[in-house]
């Protein structure tokens, strides 16, 4: 990690040189190392980076480059905790326009609904259910990403039946975009919830679903759900005759 470090820091510090006058590539050059030092963990290096992209992105006048300098250096925020910065970087302008179908301000809105669900704003279910709604405009991803966000809001705020329903439509969304760790996230998020709902889903059933994760039997995850509920149900009934049976059969001996 430590020779890692070091070549990220040459390149960081010879991208910033050798590209002093070409603020676009600037830009985008600081965006990746940027990301790159998040990933291993470098919080401070990783906000001067990213707060040189948009710098340099500003220098260009170019909308589209400072839109997503904009969003990068706000999510990062959002990773390191600094929630009101990042809820500043990452507003868009409203009225949403939906037929614009911009992917970008898709990922902004999601990340806008998780920043005011970890402040505990009021309005993060309303600001995930708006990421929502623009996110199915454009891909099954942004939808599923977004979702997943909404079924976040859902379940602090104690909904925990609309909730569960909304983590298995993400799960699924997840499934179909061929994205795993989603998938295993939504999963893993139903687990949480069913073992504090009434009507909670044998664990058996949560490894099985956690197994299939990758979407290899083709079926949906709250087909499967609903699966291991019945099954559940009916074992549970199962155990509860033959309890009731063997109580009488010991009566019976008694009474003999």
């Amino acid at each position: 990690m430590s020779l890692l470090r070091a070549v990220l820091d040459d390149a960081t510090d010879a991208a910033s040189r050798d590209l002093a006058r070409f603020d676009a590539e600037r830009a985008e050059m600081m965006a990746v190392f940027g990301n790159v030092y998040l990933t291993i963990g470098a919080l401070t290096e990783t906000e001067s980076t990213l707060r040189q992209a948009l710098d340099a992105a500003l220098e260009t006048s170019d909308p589209e480059l400072i839109d997503e300098s904009e969003f990068q250096y706000g999510a990062a925020l959002s990773h390191l905790g600094d929630l009101d910065r990042a809820a500043e970087l990452l507003e868009v302008e409203r009225p949403l326009d939906l037929a614009g179908r911009d992917p970008l301000v898709a990922r902004r809105l999601t990340f806008l609904a998780e920043v005011s669900l970890n402040r505990g704003d009021p309005d993060a279910i309303d600001r995930a259910l708006e990421a929502t709604r623009y996110a199915e405009t454009i891909d099954s991803i942004s939808a599923a990403k977004a979702r997943f966000v909404y079924a976040a809001a859902l379940r602090r705020s104690g909904q925990l039946d609309i909730a569960e329903a909304e983590f298995q439509l993400a799960a699924d969304a997840f499934t179909e975009a061929d994205d795993p760790i989603g998938t295993s996230t939504a999963v893993n998020s139903l687990a949480a919830i069913a073992r504090v709902a009434t009507s909670s889903v044998p664990r058996p059933c949560i490894a099985k679903l956690w197994a299939s994760a990758g979407g290899s039997t083709g079926v949906p995850i709250r087909r499967r759900l609903s699966s291991c509920r019945t099954s559940g149900a009916r074992s549970s009934y199962e155990r509860t005759s033959r309890g009731h049976s063997q109580h009488s059969m010991r009566r019976s001996r008694c009474s003999a």
